[in-house]
């Protein structure tokens, strides 16, 4: 009867497990859900490693969409798998994030805020992760690597000069000799650059595309060095500075290989002294070098490359200004003198520690707070966050789903704002249900349609948008220019 009894427990035991075998991938895989809804696709991966795992994020830097969807896949991993460090390109090694966060009197008003300055793109998915969800999110990279200046102007000219000079190793110099100056001159554009080198050398045009377009270090630097071989013997036909410039771009592209390195030896390091999962955030030509690392140092990871890595030129993208604002910790808006209002002095990194930026989240947390108010009929009083304030003779809120008002700071600056209700804007759910319908507004590609920051650009003056919850804020230094007729937006 006893061992009846038993054979029964451990039976029970047997299914139990059994069952849990068969339920916990399902509800607790992430991989399911971050390529279930076309996020993301699985490219690579390695399961018979000891570390990790690493789940790494391939990311173009001036696309607001892949950020979007690396700040979905970053909830998930953190809900689903307790994730929540994240190792991130740009910041240096022993080198944390952190900052004075300002106070929020629920967390729906703290993500409608930052969600709202996230979607303009002024941070990206590890400062929103960090600031809503107090994500661990530290460096991987030496300063000195970093720091290296990506090649100038000149030195792309160069490049260009190189790959129109292999016509003459490549294809001899009877062909060199027919292409004529006119010939050059005619050239107006990348499109057409391209289709005169696929004329005269198929190699140089495949260089073009994979120095410029390719996502591995390692193929770039390969065809940079044969480039440079190739033309050496004939490089006396070059000006002297057009060979110094090129030396940028060898440099360049040698220290980003060495940047690759850094990386996944630091991440190595750090599984070494605590070996728990954790998420990843690089630049796309990095890869290749990092996963032959993590092969090496046996780690275990996947690689989930977002669905628009390669969609270049869509109207989700920062444009090339707001991109080098960002890059140079400034605001990333496109009028100086909204600019101005938010910042008065040089801050050091990262941008969340920017003066500017605690600015901005500030005026979003009295633009989020007046809506609020005048919703709830509660009345606005005085509203002021860390030196701006809401200037109450220029409050207008004759019509909830209209609401105009104006914020100071404290050098006596103003910039008026329109809040307008937007019937495309959906009520707040949760965190991870925003950040879809941010990755679905971004990813609208449609000439015909155009999101409202588009539409406005036809207007006269200078206006910048937040999508502030079901509220659409518009804001310029000029209060006339936000009189315009709502009908033409929505």
């Amino acid at each position: 009867m006893k061992s009846k009894l038993l054979s029964a427990a451990l039976l029970m035991c047997m299914f139990m497990a059994f069952t849990t075998c068969r339920t916990l991938p399902e509800n607790n895989d992430p991989l399911k859900e971050l390529t279930r809804n076309g996020y993301f696709t699985l490219k690579e991966s390695n399961e018979s490693g000891i570390y990790g795992p690493v789940y790494i994020f391939p990311e173009r830097h001036n696309s607001r969409l892949i950020q979007a969807q690396i700040a979905y896949a970053l909830d998930v991993l953190r809900e689903q798998k307790n994730i929540n460090s994240i190792a991130l390109e740009g910041m240096y090694i022993d080198e944390i994030m952190t900052s004075e966060k300002l106070s929020y009197e629920s967390d729906i008003e703290k993500y409608t805020v930052l969600l709202s300055l996230f979607e303009r793109g002024d941070i990206k998915a590890p400062e929103l992760m960090y600031l809503a969800k107090d994500s661990y999110v530290f460096g991987i990279e030496n300063e000195s690597e970093h720091s290296v200046k990506p090649p100038s102007e000149d030195a792309y000219y160069a490049l260009d000069n190189y790959l129109l000079l292999s016509i003459l190793p490549d294809r001899g110099r009877n062909l060199w000799m027919s292409i004529t100056d006119e010939m050059l001159d005619a050239i107006e554009n990348e499109e057409e650059f391209l289709e005169f080198l696929d004329i005269y050398n198929p190699w140089a045009k495949e260089t073009y595309e994979i120095i410029y377009f390719g996502k591995s270090i390692i193929e770039i630097n390969s065809r940079l060095k044969e480039l440079n071989e190739k033309i050496t013997p004939v490089n006396y036909l070059l000006d002297d500075e057009f060979i110094i410039d090129f030396e940028q771009i060898l440099n360049f592209y040698n220290a980003v290989h060495q940047r690759s390195l850094t990386m996944a030896d630091s991440v190595y390091s750090v599984l070494q002294n605590k070996n728990e999962p954790l998420a990843m955030i690089i630049g796309a030509n990095h890869t290749k070098e990092i996963i032959e690392q993590f092969d090496k140092n046996k780690i275990n990871y996947y690689v989930l490359e977002p669905r628009s890595l390669d969609d270049y030129d869509i109207w989700s993208d920062l444009s090339d200004y707001k991109y080098e604002q960002r890059n140079e910790g400034l605001p990333p808006f496109e009028n100086a003198e909204i600019a101005r209002f938010f910042y008065s002095e040089w801050n050091s990194r990262p941008v969340i520690s920017k003066e500017w930026f605690k600015k901005e989240e500030s005026f979003g947390f009295l633009a989020e707070k007046t809506i609020h108010l005048v919703l709830t009929g509660q009345g606005t009083g005085s509203l002021e966050s860390n030196g701006l304030k809401i200037v109450q003779d220029n409050l207008n809120i004759s019509s909830p789903d209209d609401i105009k008002f104006c914020v100071e700071n404290e050098k006596g600056e103003r910039l008026f704002a329109r809040a307008l209700l937007n019937p495309n804007m959906q009520q707040f759910e949760s965190f991870r249900k925003a950040l879809q319908e941010i990755i679905n507004r971004q990813y609208r590609i449609d000439d015909n349609n155009p999101p409202v920051e588009e539409r406005i650009k036809a207007f006269s003056g200078i206006i910048e948008t937040f999508n502030m919850g079901t509220y659409t804020v518009f804001i310029s230094p000029t209060e006339d220019v936000l009189n315009f007729n709502p009908a033409t937006l929505w």
